[in-house]
């Protein structure tokens, strides 16, 4: 178990060379946020001088309001991902939570309820994915993947062959504003906020890490190992219950095809972001980030009107560049 994955009880003498650390500014520009961050930037920036109407304010409202499902999911996953895990189901789940929501509405539930329901069908999804992790002992993608079959024949069979649309209601979450930006990128930073203190500063945020860094470690040192790994699924599926309302408001209509593809988006967010396949290092903050720059190639793209397999070579050409500095840093650090 390496020093940023410690038991937590021995964090705080460890952080007091890290802080030092800190003041350096090299220590920044290594880090991955900052370096997802410059490149956001300054990408934005060069792609501007060619397409004039990138950087207008309605075009930024745009990307932060469309980030928004991506972005929240991406919460979740690297809670997933820290811990050493996986979740592959997040697409399905976000259909089925969507369906259900947008059925409470036709059914005469107001905006509430139907939150309150796609939450509930997100926890409980996150609940038995990470239950049968935990206790089952199987891989997270092997359990992932079974769930993620199941769940979307559920939704297509509830679905059956008409779409749904729910009453104008179901678009108030989606697309009202605040102080004249969209709900869900306050939605987004208030998140990214909680979250990002629970995994830093509070003792079951820094058991996640502890999780992914040592499992066999944590276990030892006190660490409810099996405890922390549900609650991390079961977090990300509540997330994915928020972020189908979203996504419902944002659509208008449930298909069959909801949320397909959504699990790629986000784990490409997160790894982006700076989220270790390996488990043991990643922060909320990196995983936001990383969603944003992958909305942002998506909003050039359809700016330059060529969508399409160009985006996925994109976006695949960063993942393996992330995962290639993460290997690279993990050699590094077993020969150091």
């Amino acid at each position: 178990m390496t020093a940023d994955n410690a038991d937590p009880q021995t964090l705080n003498v460890e952080d007091r060379p890290r802080n030092a650390k800190r003041m350096d500014w090299r220590y920044w520009l290594g880090r991955r946020e900052v370096i997802v961050l410059l490149i956001l930037v300054a990408g934005s920036v060069i792609f501007n001088f060619t397409h004039h109407s990138y950087l207008t304010s309605d075009n930024i409202v745009t990307i932060l309001s469309n980030v928004a499902v991506v972005a929240i999911v991406s919460i979740g996953m690297t809670m997933v991902i820290v811990t050493g895990g996986i979740d592959v189901s997040v697409g399905s789940m976000l259909a089925l939570c969507m369906l259900m929501s947008a059925k409470t509405m036709v059914a005469g539930g107001n905006l509430v309820v139907a939150l309150v329901v796609s939450l509930g069908v997100g926890l409980l999804v996150g609940l038995i994915n990470g239950a049968v992790v935990a206790f089952g002992r199987i891989h997270p993608i092997i359990v992932t993947l079974g769930t993620l079959n199941i769940i979307r024949a559920v939704h297509i069979q509830i679905l059956g062959p008409q779409w749904i649309t729910p009453p104008p209601a179901a678009h108030a979450l989606a697309l009202d504003r605040l102080f004249g930006w969209p709900i869900p990128w306050w939605l987004t930073i208030l998140l990214c906020v909680l979250f990002g203190l629970f995994m830093a500063r509070r003792p079951l945020g820094r058991h996640v890490y502890a999780i992914g860094g040592n499992t066999e470690a944590a276990r030892l040192a006190g660490v409810n190992v099996r405890g922390v790994i549900i609650f991390v699924y079961a977090m990300t599926g509540m997330l994915v219950g928020l972020a189908a309302v979203i996504q419902l408001g944002q659509s208008g209509t449930v298909q069959p095809n909801a949320g397909l593809g959504l699990e790629l988006q986000v784990i490409a967010a997160t790894v982006i972001g700076g989220a270790s396949i390996l488990g043991g290092k990643g922060t909320i903050v990196g995983a936001v980030l990383g969603a944003l720059l992958v909305e942002a190639v998506h909003n050039a793209l359809i700016t330059i009107g060529n969508l399409g397999l160009i985006e996925g070579l994109i976006i695949g050409i960063l993942i393996l560049i992330a995962v290639g500095i993460d290997v690279v840093q993990n050699r590094r650090a077993i020969s150091a």
